[in-house]
């Protein structure tokens, strides 16, 4: 992801409002995803790790990581929901159509830490948006591993 298009798609938010008509909120969501991201991936192409024998490990211990630290505070089930809508999402076209979902689900959070799982959610919107067409089956691994850890973290606590 280069930095050119992170300032693009930064400028595009800024001058588009969310529903409520607050800029701020919409741009911070999405700042979350870019924050989460670096942290754990290091602005390094995470779907395309997938495919290199090399950088599995270490993408795996990393999303490990993400959702021990970053993903508890979601539910199970609303996890499972987005999960489901994911792998039913046969292209990239609907696949984008699930970000206004995620916002929804952000703006409904409560529970023992609704900060962590907007977190958590914005970075799927932000990996979401930066989504090629041929990384669609990446994606949904990616978020099956988050699913498995999900359930041991959940389940350890």
């Amino acid at each position: 992801m280069s930095n050119q298009r992170n300032q693009k798609m930064l400028k595009q938010i800024s001058s588009s409002p969310n529903q409520n008509g607050d800029k701020n909120q919409s741009k911070q969501f999405w700042l979350d995803g870019v924050e989460i991201h670096k942290k754990y991936f290091h602005d390094e192409n995470v779907l395309g790790s997938f495919f290199n024998v090399s950088k599995t490990d270490t993408l795996i211990q990393n999303i490990e990581s993400l959702v021990q630290n970053e993903a508890t505070s979601l539910s199970q089930s609303q996890l499972r929901n987005l999960y489901d809508k994911i792998i039913r999402a046969d292209n990239l076209i609907n696949l984008k159509l699930i970000r206004p979902h995620l916002a929804y689900s952000a703006a409904r959070l409560s529970g023992k830490d609704p900060y962590k799982a907007k977190k958590f959610l914005s970075l799927i919107d932000y990996m979401i948006r930066e989504l090629e067409e041929n990384q669609l089956a990446a994606f949904k691994r990616f978020m099956e591993v988050i699913v498995a850890y999900h359930k041991y973290y959940s389940k350890v606590k």
